[in-house]
């Protein structure tokens, strides 16, 4: 009797053993290896769910967006801290309830209107839109920008113009020599910098500077924008955007300059 105790409570030591061993939901798995563009995460620390896009997390609100649960890879709030801020620049991304496709620049997603303006369909990851319209609200929304960071250097496809980014707006750059030499510039679609703050997905690029942003020219003249009329100022102990000394003495010359609209000396 006493034997057949003995082999009963074995057995359920097993058992017992199997349970604690045994993985978690069949959806969730972890992992130390690079995270490719996709991917889902949770983070097990505060239980949210991102998906990987240009290697940076952008945050799921709900199964919904993506027709359901989908398998999801577990790691810690410290393996999340890790992960870049931003997506890469260049990355295409497409809002799941919308199918509005951006390429990102500067962290955030400007508008494609048509894949022709880069030569057709590119590698894409879908995201939550919700994600998208929330863009730097705070918390988990800011692993996209609202707007392009400054200094953001682009180029429109269709014609070959560069801009960089001041105060949410794109400032012509007639000249790599204008802002100290040649710099990285992400390609981007035309019509996105052309219908700038026209609604919808174009809100991501401002027509004009944000009020109060400040510029500086290479020959150490210092501007400010309001109103989208440039302002001659003195130097202050303030960061301030380098560009163009033509876009600020062109302002509200038609097509690349109009986004200024007048200058102050």
């Amino acid at each position: 009797m006493f034997r057949a105790l003995g082999r009963r409570r074995a057995v359920l030591l097993l058992a017992v053993a199997a349970l604690i061993t045994a993985p978690g939901p069949a959806t969730a798995t972890t992992t130390t290896q690079p995270l490719p563009d996709g991917t889902f995460i949770r983070d097990v620390g505060e239980g949210s769910v991102y998906r990987i896009a240009g290697g940076a997390p952008i945050y799921v609100s709900a199964w919904a967006a993506f027709g359901g649960q989908q398998p999801y890879v577990d790691i810690s709030h410290a393996q999340l801290l890790t992960l870049p801020e931003y997506p890469t620049d260049g990355t295409f991304i497409r809002g799941t309830a919308t199918g509005y496709v951006y390429r990102i620049a500067g962290g955030a997603p400007v508008y494609v209107s048509t894949w022709t303006a880069f030569g057709g369909p590119q590698p894409t990851t879908d995201v939550d839109q919700v994600a998208i319209q929330n863009a730097g609200r705070g918390g988990k929304w800011n692993h996209i920008r609202y707007n392009p960071a400054d200094q953001t250097f682009v180029r429109g496809t269709a014609t070959g113009q560069v801009y960089t980014f001041a105060g949410g707006a794109p400032i012509y750059v007639s000249n790599w020599a204008a802002v100290g030499g040649e710099r990285p510039a992400v390609n981007v679609d035309q019509a996105a910098l052309d219908n700038a703050g026209s609604g919808g997905p174009y809100d991501h690029v401002r027509y004009y500077p944000e009020q109060g942003t400040p510029l500086v020219t290479l020959d150490n003249r210092y501007w400010t924008v309001g109103e989208g009329v440039a302002r001659r100022i003195e130097p202050g102990d303030f960061s301030s955007t380098l560009v163009d000394l033509l876009a600020v003495l062109n302002a509200g010359q038609p097509g690349q300059w109009s986004h200024l609209i007048g200058h102050v000396a």
